[in-house]
């Protein structure tokens, strides 16, 4: 019998045995998600699955990483034949900076290149995703009544001209027509629930979130994490890319990962280096929900902003990770917005068990980084169209405002709804 109740909170301190339960339970259905996609998945640590709350990342197990710069000598060392095509069938498309490996044994690869070329030169093929180890978003949806929360902007051309990619699940064409703050999002259609699971209209969900900041943003939901909203490093940088190559303003992406090995996600510095350093896109971050102070990447690299959640009495919410890569913080507890009608089978401790709910009205209230990041950026995009300014612009702006709340909330730099008028 469990020792917990719906409403206990997982990050509390004295919940361990809660969390640990809802971690395994995370990494079992993320993994079966990518089984189901053909993707041999590896474990750090390699447990039994009776343990695997124990897991700190997840990987591919037939793909290493490695920069372009060393993939000559790490090809010698492997014994594989040399190459300036980086393509190679089954796998995706290359991006410049990134050469992806196919290997019989990718721990067994790591292990022998760290000796032989030093730590970092070849790097796991790492698991992104929506709910990273530990998890975004930090709860799973209830159905309510009333929203969205916080409200629509009362200034209806917020955002307007600008163009914003919701990197996500994907869109869910006929919740967009049930609520008048959608109007006009489009993008990837998401995937069916059994493949997507219970990250279902997480991308229509954070979107809603977007609108609500900036009405009249142009808004494309791009579904690139579709396998129980997880991606593999190789799999994501090429789409990211392609986001990049659609001409966008703002990027906001609720998902990341614990770098693997203590390595920083080579993939995502590539489309960084090679892509979107000084361009005028930019990158708006979850900071992730382990409670921790990270790393969570990519929040935690320097170049995006990096977003943390409050609740909704402006304090530090308690899932959220912290630390002085933390960029920003917004409200992420509590927000209601457009959700799938039907049933939801709760699967997740502490509501693992629990009736399923009905999702009578089309709105859910919700929690996490996720839904605090398309905050941010929906902040953005409103002073982007308020003030003429271009994305980084706007973001330096938006920060000034935010670093002048910072002595009455405990040195946090903290940005609300409204901030982007």
């Amino acid at each position: 019998m469990n020792a917990y109740g719906p409403r206990d909170k997982w990050w509390d301190p004295d919940k361990e045995a809660l969390w640990r339960q809802r971690s395994a339970e995370q990494i079992r259905l993320v993994r079966q998600a990518l089984r189901d996609h053909g993707t041999p998945v590896g474990l750090h640590p390699w447990v039994d699955d009776d343990r695997l709350e124990d897991v700190q990342y997840m990987y591919r197990a037939d793909t290493v990483l490695t920069s372009d710069a060393d993939a000559p000598r790490v090809r010698r060392l492997l014994e594989m034949p040399e190459t300036d095509d980086k393509r190679q069938e089954g796998l995706p498309d290359p991006i410049n900076g990134l050469t992806v490996l196919k290997v019989d044994d990718a721990r067994a690869v790591v292990d022998q290149v760290d000796r032989a070329m030093g730590k970092g030169v070849v790097r796991y093929d790492t698991v992104v995703h929506v709910s990273p180890v530990t998890y975004c978003p930090a709860t799973e949806p209830e159905p309510t009544k009333k929203g969205p929360d916080p409200a629509i902007n009362r200034k209806a051309d917020a955002g307007k001209d600008v163009r914003v990619a919701v990197v996500d699940t994907g869109c869910l064409p006929a919740v967009v027509k049930q609520h008048v703050w959608l109007d006009g999002v489009q993008g990837d259609e998401e995937a069916p629930p059994a493949k997507i699971g219970h990250y279902r209209g997480h991308g229509t969900f954070a979107a809603g979130v977007l609108r609500t900041m900036a009405p009249k943003a142009h808004v494309d939901i791009w579904a690139l994490f579709p396998h129980g909203g997880a991606a593999l490093e190789s799999e994501l940088a090429p789409r990211l890319v392609d986001v990049f190559l659609s001409n966008v303003d703002i990027i906001s992406m609720s998902a990341g990962a614990v770098p693997a090995g203590g390595n920083s996600l080579l993939s995502l510095q590539a489309v960084y280096d090679n892509y979107l350093k000084g361009s005028k896109t930019l990158l708006v971050c979850a900071a992730g929900n382990d409670a921790a102070p990270g790393p969570f990447e990519p929040a935690s690299q320097g170049w995006p902003v990096a977003v943390g959640a409050l609740d909704t009495d402006g304090r530090q919410a308690g899932y959220s990770n912290y630390g002085a890569w933390v960029d920003v913080w917004a409200r992420g507890s509590d927000v209601v917005n457009a959700y799938p009608k039907g049933a939801y089978k709760y699967m997740e401790p502490p509501m693992a068990g629990q009736p399923d709910a009905n999702f009578k009205h089309g709105l859910a209230s919700w929690s996490g980084t996720s839904f605090a990041t398309p905050l941010v950026a929906g902040l953005v995009a409103a002073r982007m169209s308020t003030y003429g300014e271009n994305a980084h612009q706007a973001w330096c702006a938006l920060s000034a405002v935010a670093a002048r709340r910072a002595a009455d909330n405990g040195g946090r730099w903290v940005l609300q709804p409204g901030d982007g008028d």
